[in-house]
């Protein structure tokens, strides 16, 4: 699940919880608590979620609401920071802690809860990627950091907060609704909804929601970061290949201090088959890549490594499991068209020039280490025998040569041009996913596109799935 998804699902949760809120029933008091603690918990989560995407650190201590007040009216900051501030100080309840609340039971506390939930899901799908202070887990996260998708994405972040406080202009009546003797315990949060409603909050957040106006929501099919598993599924269907391509490259991304010669080689004969078999299917040109990836897999046939050790086999297994299905695709399966083969595949190549930017990232690390050899044929006459006998002198390159220079020079003409690669991959996977949407009838509403609008380790064993 992506973040669009997760912010549309807090975005429908809002105006659930609004609507729920019409009626005269009693608020009982349990329900009346879990809304107190889900306001703030997804107010709190519209705050991380807007860091995480400017990188800035969380405001400590949290700012108290006449402090809140001064900084929104203050027009030398920037809109972001006054909604940050804002966001903050929305949390901010006078008066001892409330107690927990029991599992939501009514309409109201139920949506309020899936509110924080999403919003708090989505925050974390992007600290997969990149956190405050910290180096970029992913080829996604140096895109987030260049600034790729991340003013559409803070728009969104605007839209729930206009969205939250509409719900914060009916929480004091709805409150009014509570049982007479617990109307006195439930002032305060009614007092911190009404701070929220009459503060420059929204008008903040309507400028952040104009700043990202008209801009490409790339953010918004951002999934989580995938974790290499130590069993590896086998790869039945393009779905499957996707996902173990993208495991496999975030790994060699993350820990080029532990690519390895088979790491190499797998990579460099999976880029080598897509574009053999699906080459005039992709975008760039076909004809540079596979001059490339021909120049890489050259370069590897002359060296050798050890064995894989065991923190780099299950991305290992991944790249072996993609690359099987992959050669797969170029036998015909009874009834299958060619053209759909070559589909499949193509899917692949959107986070081909990813893969190729983290192989070169770890190439010097791998011929530092000593990882790759060299060997030269001998032949050799035991004394006093009659016979040579050949045998193979194999020397560990610690200091790159023609072939690793090859290696390097290829990944250089494969990697993105730009910080944005990571992003953009996205967005060609999903247009591969969707190729052609269905189109609406008259009056019907159409399909959700992935670049819609904005909201209002242990050793790798191939297994077969579902085993």
């Amino acid at each position: 699940m992506t973040v669009g998804h997760w912010t549309d699902q807090a975005s429908a949760s809002l105006r659930a919880a609004a609507d729920a809120m019409a009626g005269r029933d009693v608020v009982h008091a349990d329900a009346a608590l879990g809304v107190i603690h889900a306001r703030r918990d997804a107010y709190a989560g519209l705050a991380h979620l807007a860091e995480l995407l400017v990188g800035d650190r969380p405001l400590r201590p949290e700012p108290t609401r006449a402090d809140a007040g001064a900084v929104l009216r203050d027009h030398s900051r920037t809109h972001l920071s006054r909604m940050r501030v804002g966001l903050y100080a929305a949390t901010v309840i006078d008066g001892p802690p409330y107690p927990p609340a029991d599992a939501p039971r009514t309409p109201v506390d139920q949506a309020m809860r899936r509110v924080a939930d999403a919003v708090g899901v989505a925050g974390d799908i992007i600290a997969s990627h990149i956190q405050p202070g910290q180096r970029p887990r992913t080829p996604e996260g140096v895109a987030i950091r260049a600034g790729g998708g991340v003013r559409a994405a803070l728009a969104d972040v605007g839209r729930l907060t206009r969205q939250l406080l509409a719900v914060d202009a009916k929480l004091p009546g709805w409150l009014r609704r509570a049982d007479p003797h617990d109307l006195g315990r439930f002032g305060p949060p009614a007092a911190a909804a009404r701070w929220a409603t009459r503060s420059r909050l929204r008008v903040v957040a309507e400028q952040v929601i104009e700043d990202g106006a008209g801009l490409e929501p790339l953010l918004r099919l951002l999934d989580a970061a995938p974790a290499s598993r130590g069993t590896v599924p086998a790869v039945e269907t393009a779905d499957q290949a996707v996902a173990a391509l993208a495991t496999a490259r975030t790994w060699l991304w993350q820990h080029p201090d532990q690519v390895q010669a088979e790491h190499l080689l797998l990579a460099t004969q999976l880029g080598l088959a897509v574009h053999t078999i699906a080459g005039a299917h992709t975008t760039g040109d076909p004809v540079v890549q596979l001059r490339e990836w021909r120049r890489a897999a050259k370069a590897l046939a002359d060296l050798h490594g050890a064995p894989t050790a065991a923190p780099g086999r299950p991305a290992a297994a991944e790249l072996a499991e993609t690359l099987r299905w992959t050669r797969d695709r170029l036998h015909p399966r009874d009834g299958e068209p060619a053209g759909q083969r070559v589909d499949q595949v193509a899917r692949l190549h959107a986070d081909l020039p990813l893969l190729a930017e983290a192989l070169h990232r770890a190439v010097p690390h791998t011929v530092a280490r000593g990882e790759l050899f060299r060997g030269e044929p001998d032949l050799h006459k035991p004394l006093g025998k009659q016979l040579f006998y050949a045998r193979t002198n194999w020397t560990a390159i610690t200091q790159p040569n023609a072939a690793t220079r090859a290696l390097e020079r290829a990944f250089t003409e494969l990697e993105p041009l730009d910080d944005l690669g990571a992003l953009r991959s996205l967005q060609a996977r999903a247009g591969q996913a969707f190729p052609r949407p269905p189109r609406p009838s008259a009056g019907a509403p159409g399909p959700a596109t992935p670049l819609g609008p904005g909201v209002d380790g242990t050793p790798g064993q191939v297994v077969p799935r579902g085993r």
